[in-house]
């Protein structure tokens, strides 16, 4: 597997501008177009995390665009800025660390869309059809008392549950869903197993969904046609198109766990702790 179980987070990384995408764009403001450096010459290393004092060591006033003496492509102008942010003449191809499986990137790009905003909406009737019952949730997880930031995660993970598997689930399914947030999610979960120990667990987990999503895909099959999304493991298997590989379905849907109950539960134990 591509590292799914192996993380307890998952960083997506922004694509990386290079000096040849932006300097079509303003290099200077006063629109003469010379090369990318940095404006000031050579400067001093601004101190790791201190963009303000990068910017105050670097920055001319007059360059839009310019690579600084770390290396990083710098865009400071608002036009040039809004080009790059809005990808406005195409060079960074569209694409998302979400979609990452252990052979590539799952795609293409219209089946990842399809996907995502299918997803949203089903979080949205979720969110619409639960809202009223989130405060006796939240008392009963939170209260009275409770340990962080694993409550976080386990409150998220009861209150999106049926949309991350809904409750006519495979009882083997529900309970690898289950088993897969307690042993790579939480934090310090990993840590308390041995390697070996993870690796069977990985095996198991992953033959489980693999049987769930090839089951699914065969009674789409025998449906003949989409039916109302479930929960996230359809959404995947209906967005994905005919003849997707129920491995990389299972990766993606991983995808949805870790975001949700890893990322979105995190963030909500670090801003209430």
């Amino acid at each position: 597997m591509a590292g799914r179980l192996a993380r307890t987070s998952s960083v997506h990384r922004a694509p990386a501008v290079s000096k040849e995408d932006t300097m079509g764009l303003s290099a200077t403001r006063d629109g003469t177009g010379d090369h990318a450096r940095t404006p000031r010459g050579t400067v001093p290393r601004a101190r790791r995390g201190d963009l303000l004092g990068l910017l105050t060591a670097e920055f001319d006033g007059v360059h839009d665009v310019w690579r600084s003496a770390a290396g990083t492509v710098c865009v400071a102008g608002p036009e040039a800025a809004r080009a790059v942010m809005g990808n406005r003449h195409a060079t960074v191809a569209g694409t998302s660390d979400f979609f990452r499986v252990r052979g590539g990137v799952f795609g293409p790009r219209a089946a990842q869309i399809r996907i995502g905003r299918s997803a949203r909406a089903l979080v949205r009737r979720h969110l619409d059809a639960t809202r009223a019952g989130l405060p006796a949730l939240i008392a009963e997880r939170l209260a009275p008392r409770n340990v962080w930031p694993d409550a976080g995660n386990l409150l998220v993970f009861r209150y999106l549950r049926d949309v991350l598997l809904h409750p006519d689930a495979p009882p083997p399914l529900h309970e690898a869903i289950e088993a897969i947030v307690m042993r790579s999610v939480l934090a310090g979960a990993r840590q308390r197993h041995s390697p070996p120990s993870r690796l069977l667990f990985r095996r198991r987990a992953l033959g489980v969904l693999h049987t769930a999503i090839r089951a699914r895909q065969y009674a789409s099959e025998q449906r003949r046609g989409p039916g109302e999304p479930r929960d996230l493991p359809d959404v995947v298997l209906e967005g994905s198109g005919p003849g997707a590989d129920p491995r990389d379905l299972a990766e993606v849907h991983l995808s949805f766990l870790f975001a949700a109950v890893g990322s979105v539960g995190f963030a909500l134990g670090w801003s209430l702790r």
